[in-house]
């Protein structure tokens, strides 16, 4: 028992979770460089959108060894698609995703479908003036973006 405890107890060491925020990359200047909030839709959802603020729903967190993001609020709020193509956080299945620390690079599956839109009847009409963050193959009217991470010193 000695020597398995001893042999998982790398795993550990080299475990980390970094306090990240979110920024968007994209070739649209309205949008670019922006940070990705989290604002609470129907409960317990909380929607990402893009905004210049930087206050605490702007701030993740990242488990390098689960490969996920998320944010506590007495309970755990994963980032996920619940809603088919929405990007959220949620009490629910996370998402799994890579971050590259040193270009701020992340990749999913579907990083490489992601769209800021406008007016996506969400239920607290955030997005009549604020860009939700939409994930699929054809979303009308969508700009393109990249999602990039930055470790915040803590």
């Amino acid at each position: 028992m000695k020597l398995i405890t001893f042999l998982l107890f790398p795993i550990y060491v080299f475990a980390a979770l970094h306090t990240i925020q979110l920024f968007v990359e994209s070739q649209n200047e309205e949008i670019d460089g922006q940070n990705l909030i989290y604002l609470p839709e129907t409960y317990p959802s909380y929607y990402l959108f893009i905004d210049n603020s930087t206050g605490p729903n702007s701030i993740y967190f990242y488990d390098d060894v689960k490969k996920n993001i998320y944010y506590d609020n007495k309970a755990r709020y994963y980032l996920t698609l619940d809603d088919g193509e929405i990007l959220q956080l949620a009490p629910s299945t996370p998402l799994k995703l890579d971050i590259d620390f040193e270009t701020g690079v992340t990749s999913f599956n579907g990083s490489d479908k992601v769209f800021a839109k406008k007016d996506i009847s969400d239920p607290n009409g955030f997005s009549k003036d604020k860009f939700a963050i939409l994930i699929g193959d054809d979303i009308n009217d969508g700009i393109p973006l990249e999602i990039i991470a930055k470790e915040l010193e803590t």
